[in-house]
């Protein structure tokens, strides 16, 4: 739920929680105030670049042009941060609040709103022999369409992801436990008879199942016994709430086998 309300320029983090009913206050996420400036280093960047190649005259007015443009974007940044102040995120027991440093609520999130917490891990490698991979988290809303990206770094996703598996797992175990009822997780869903991908509509009975894995890049791979070739394979942000769907795992059902969905 979008809000767009003023409060207090000094934020009281356990007021702001009771005045939107989200529970006792946890932990407060801010992001650097560097990134501001970012504009202004590929600004540095390009006129340093083009003093030391000596660019030709035409080529140095379209870096000049290039420059405005950048400047521009520094000074509206520079702009935004003194007349809103710093975004940050206020965790709570039921919920989080991204709220600026002077008090502008731009957004609340409520557990029970939460659709489900996906995960994203988006390859950033710049040559064959140098792998690099960000990890992007989004929950995705009941009532909204647009997902609403957890931007504070991968302490903040992982408890805001903790904290809805918390909130899903009572729901997700009575869809398994109903009578041929199937919980589902996006690509996957489980039953009591088994594995279920729901792409390619194949099941795998629990005690033929081998593992469940994530790679570094972000592909899973569902293994099964005795066979070489993964029985699925797929993206990560294929799956819907992956920590649930391990904790469901490990709890109900009956066979043991290596399940790790999180990087």
């Amino acid at each position: 739920m979008n809000q767009q309300q003023s409060h207090a320029a000094a934020v009281d983090p356990q007021a702001l929680g009771q005045h939107y009913n989200l529970g006792n206050f946890r932990k407060e996420y801010s992001r650097s105030g560097w990134g501001c400036l970012i504009p202004l280093v590929l600004l540095v960047s390009i006129w340093v670049y083009s003093t030391a190649v000596g660019l030709a005259s035409t080529i140095n007015a379209f870096t000049l042009l290039v420059g405005v443009i950048l400047l521009l974007l520094l000074i509206v940044s520079i702009y935004r941060r003194i007349k809103k102040g710093n975004l940050n995120a206020y965790l709570y027991e039921d919920g989080f609040i991204y709220c600026t440093s002077k008090g502008i609520v731009q957004q609340v999130v409520r557990w029970t709103d939460v659709a489900a917490v996906c995960h994203r891990v988006r390859d950033d490698s710049d040559s064959e022999h140098s792998d690099r991979y960000t990890h992007l988290y989004t929950v995705e809303l009941r009532n909204e369409s647009e997902p609403v990206r957890l931007i504070f770094g991968t302490e903040f996703a992982k408890a805001v992801e903790q904290a809805v598996a918390d909130s899903h797992m009572h729901s997700a175990r009575a869809a398994y436990w109903s009578p041929g009822g199937i919980a589902h997780f996006g690509r996957l869903a489980m039953g009591q008879l088994g594995l279920y991908d729901m792409s390619n509509q194949a099941m795998l009975p629990w005690n033929e199942v081998e593992s469940i894995k994530v790679s570094r890049s972000g592909k899973v791979y569902v293994s099964k016994w005795g066979d070489r070739r993964a029985w699925a394979y797929f993206r990560l942000e294929e799956l819907n709430n992956p920590e649930v769907l391990r904790r469901l795992i490990a709890t109900e059902v009956p066979y043991r086998f290596e399940v790790s969905l999180s990087r």
